[in-house]
């Protein structure tokens, strides 16, 4: 082999080098650009699980304050009820007192 052959066999090594060097250095390059990406989207995803988790609070509190109102309507209509009830007899006793009234009222003969 010659003195050329080897110099320009050790230049195409040397280019092929240089070229694998700068691929290298993109793929590099694009992976921290891919690795960037990927910690953004996990920063992203963890900011929607935190919300998510505040909404679900938020949604049992809510829960439980509408069980409580359904608790004390069911109480409110339940007295109600009976207060309804309760109007009926006195109202059905009203013609009864007022004949008795009356009756005391008159004057005896």
């Amino acid at each position: 082999m010659e003195m050329v052959d080897l110099a320009h066999l050790l230049a195409a090594r040397d280019q092929e080098l240089r070229t694998l060097s700068a691929e290298m250095n993109q793929l590099q390059s694009e992976l921290r650009l891919a690795r960037s990406l990927i910690a953004e989207r996990d920063s992203e995803i963890q900011q929607v699980r935190t919300t998510n988790n505040q909404y679900v609070e938020e949604n049992e509190r809510l829960r439980a304050i509408l069980g409580e109102w359904s608790t004390r309507a069911a109480k409110l209509e339940r007295a109600l009820e009976a207060e309804r009830i309760s109007n009926l007899e006195l109202q059905k006793k009203i013609p009864t007192l007022r004949s008795q009234s009356q009756s005391s009222a008159e004057p005896s003969k």
